[in-house]
Formats: structure tokens, C-alpha cells, sequence
């Protein structure tokens, strides 16, 4: 496993975490949908930005990609019904699991008031 790049990691408050880019909107988190993102390939919209990260990381001469998933209980409420975890996904498209690798980020779920630190899981592959 390839060390954490070093922007995926910035300072704050005095330590460590990590940033992560992109958010999916809760309510279509392991769902799948009709996209209304049309894409070159009949994959869909998944595969399209993964294609798009990817070779934009390879235009910069990366070798390896990598990416953080926010890690939630089985139990968790907001947890939709019928939800489907994208590890399976990320598998195909030959990640790994970069076991040990766990960043932390505070934000305020839903009807909280507060950040809490929530765990995030990365995952890796080369390019």
C-alpha cells in the first residue's frame, strides 16, 4: 500500500485529518437511481467520474488513486432502507481497502448541533 499523499492530508486544530472531496447527498447514498448525469459509457454516472478522477490523476502523472468513504454502524438511523454498501463497486473497479489507513473529520450529522469526529476509511489503487 502506497503511502497517504500528502494532499490528502492538511492540518487542523493542531492535528492531522484528513480532506476529502467529494459529498454524496444522503437520501441517494447506496440507492440506485436513474441519473440525470448522462454518460459517455453505458456504465453510468459512477464509472463516469471514477473514468474522469482517475485520468485526471494520471494526467498529473499520479500512479496510484485514492479516496475516503465515510465508515457508518449497521445500525446506523439514517441508514435507508434497501441500502446497498459501494465496497463491491470500488472492488471492480480494483480497489483496496487500505486497512489501518482510517482519517477522521468533525462535521454535524442531521439534527445535531455539533461536529462529531466521524471515521473515514480509504481506499486505494494503482493507476
Amino acid at each position: 500500500m502506497p503511502p497517504v499523499p500528502r494532499s490528502c492530508v492538511a492540518p487542523l486544530a493542531g492535528r492531522t485529518t484528513t480532506r476529502c472531496t467529494t459529498r454524496l447527498v444522503s437520501e441517494n447514498r447506496g440507492h440506485q437511481r436513474e441519473s440525470a448525469i448522462q454518460s459517455a459509457s453505458p456504465s453510468g454516472a459512477g464509472h463516469r467520474f471514477f473514468d474522469e478522477r482517475e485520468a485526471a490523476a494520471r494526467r498529473l502523472g499520479f500512479a496510484h488513486a485514492t479516496f475516503c468513504a465515510v465508515v457508518r454502524p449497521e445500525d446506523h438511523p439514517r441508514r435507508p432502507a434497501g441500502y446497498r454498501p459501494l465496497d463491491g463497486f470500488w472492488k471492480k473497479r480494483g480497489y483496496r481497502r487500505a486497512e489501518g489507513r482510517v482519517g477522521h473529520f468533525p462535521w454535524p450529522d442531521i439534527g445535531e448541533r455539533q461536529e462529531s469526529l466521524k471515521p473515514l476509511q480509504f481506499w486505494w489503487r494503482r493507476l
